[in-house]
């Protein structure tokens, strides 16, 4: 608050701090925190956060107020608060405060029983005012009630039974995003006529109402970042297709988001600005994606999206019986009634999420997968029950569960094996003389032509398959592959993936890789390149 003022006098704004440069101060009248620079302080700025009356009579001049004592006093009142916090501004969506579930509807606070102005909440935590959200939390679903949506969930033609457990489970966690030590993301795949727009559009953004952000194809991650700000509301990402070079950058870019969301401890994101001073974000937001395919490169992005997949058989339930069951049971406000219960669980889903990840950790080996799914199952288990589970129970769940798939992943490829599958599933143009007909051939099946290991040597004979492969920066010698660092060619394949700019580190922690240690010739002039030899 300023440091002249009436006892009676309203409040009008509260220095916060400083932060190299930048003065903070809570607006009482817009319920958000102002940033000024020191050449900010201006008349008009200050008008803003207090009426002419108040400097006036607090900092009076010959005629009007003085302006510039009232800024320096502002300035020296920010200076002994100390360094501001940025990370500490909270927008809209539920949190967890000091063991408390705190749910911010952007023009008030929940807690409990009690209800708070944004800037009134006791809290270490600034809650910025919002537009304000949608939320009825005077009756929450019971169990029966709250099992109807695993039911209708459980009609859909999943690949996997336990895709249903995921997806229902990801519907309740996506409401509680900043309550959780863990946030769980999900990309429901399925080709077309599987019914995979029906679900993301008519059941999970149906279930999750007003309080998400929808977005779609081309929306970057810049824009999601700046349309979220403090808040920690789900995210739904439609038609996340990869199709050409920058959709997948900007895929890639998503991506790189979800990864800071999962974790509570993590990482904030550091942007520049055209002020030249840095800007921070912390998202806190769980992510569902649809396509036909996910776009998932880097192995530290399976273990923090569940890929849950839609076939096309409706013989158990055809399609017209699931869209009657969904229209019957989003009636009569179901829908603020299942965000009720999320909100009053988020507490227990929040503990049940720690005691499944345990579980799910021990039967996969792996604590990451432990974290996904946990957080998974727990919501899932909250449309069951509203109890704290035992760790024997949660072990009964996950055992319950088939989990050969998540086993096969965790236990499968590296970091290194997937870039060497996915280089080798790329293709060249190849046309053999036999045919004299251009196509498009994956270097896999070049090297083992090259390499005699090919029943149809005259469709790719071995000396012009090693012709096209010299030319990609690619040599098959003996028992070993080389491959260059530096071909354009290779380059050009890798472009916006995570190994764009360092595929020969990468391939080097194959087992039996090795640097070249000097140039090798690829066939040509010009081509010489130090290489990474890969066993065949």
């Amino acid at each position: 608050m300023s440091d002249h003022h009436d006892d009676h006098e309203p409040v009008y704004y509260t220095p916060l701090g400083h932060d190299r440069g930048v003065y903070y101060y809570h607006n009482a009248g817009s319920q958000q925190i102002v940033e000024m620079t020191p050449a900010q302080h201006t008349e008009p700025n200050l008008r803003a956060l207090a009426p002419a009356k108040f400097w006036e009579r607090e900092y009076q001049a010959k005629s009007g107020a003085d302006y510039k004592a009232a800024a320096q006093a502002m300035i020296e009142a920010c200076h002994r608060r100390g360094i501001f916090d940025r990370t500490r501004i909270r927008g809209r969506g539920a949190w967890f405060d000091d063991g408390r579930c705190v749910l911010h509807l952007g023009d008030r606070i929940v807690i409990g029983k009690d209800s708070y102005m944004p800037a009134a909440v006791p809290s270490k935590f600034h809650y910025e005012a919002g537009h304000p959200l949608e939320a009825d939390l005077s009756a929450p679903l019971d169990n029966a009630q709250a099992h109807a949506f695993y039911q209708l969930v459980e009609m859909l033609p999943w690949e996997r039974k336990r895709f249903a457990t995921l997806l229902a489970g990801w519907c309740v966690c996506a409401h509680i995003g900043g309550v959780l030590r863990w946030r769980p993301h999900v990309w429901v795949i399925g080709r077309k006529g599987s019914g995979k727009t029906y679900v993301m559009s008519n059941i999970v953004d149906r279930v999750l109402g007003e309080n998400r952000l929808f977005v779609q194809s081309d929306t970057s991650e810049a824009g999601i970042r700046q349309e979220l700000g403090g808040d920690s509301l789900p995210v739904m990402f439609d038609e996340a297709e990869g199709t050409d070079h920058r959709s997948i950058g900007r895929l890639q870019s998503v991506l790189g988001l979800v990864r800071q969301s999962s974790s509570e401890t993590g990482g904030r994101i550091v942007k520049g600005s055209t002020s030249g001073k840095s800007v921070h974000y912390s998202i806190r937001s769980c992510f569902a994606f649809s396509s036909i395919n996910s776009s998932l490169m880097q192995e530290s992005d399976n273990s923090r999206v569940s890929v849950l997949e839609l076939n096309q058989d409706y013989s158990k339930h055809p399609f017209d019986e699931i869209v009657r069951a969904g229209d019957e049971l989003f009636r009569d406000g179901y829908i603020e009634s299942f965000y009720a219960r999320a909100i009053k669980l988020a507490p227990i889903i929040r503990e049940n999420a720690k005691t499944f990840a345990s579980a799910v950790a021990i039967v996969l080996n792996e604590q990451r997968a432990g974290d996904q799914m946990g957080a998974l199952l727990a919501g899932a288990y909250s449309l069951h029950s509203q109890k704290i589970i035992t760790p024997e129970k949660a072990r009964e769940w996950v055992l319950e569960q088939d989990w050969t798939e998540e086993r096969t992943e965790v236990n499968g490829q590296s970091d290194e094996r997937s870039l060497l599958h996915y280089l080798y599933s790329q293709t060249l143009k190849f046309r053999p003389s036999s045919t004299g007909v251009h196509s498009d051939v994956p270097i896999g099946v070049l090297i083992d032509a090259a390499a005699n290991r090919i029943d149809n040597p005259l469709e790719y004979p071995a000396a012009q398959a090693q012709q096209a492969l010299n030319y990609a920066g690619i040599k098959i010698d003996g028992e070993e592959v080389y491959i260059s660092n530096t071909s354009s060619t290779i380059k050009r394949l890798l472009a916006n993936t995570p190994w764009s700019t360092n595929h020969s580190r990468v391939l080097k922690r194959l087992p039996g890789a090795r640097a070249s240690g000097g140039p090798v010739y690829f066939g040509h002039r010009g081509s010489e390149a130090r290489s990474t030899i890969i066993p065949l």
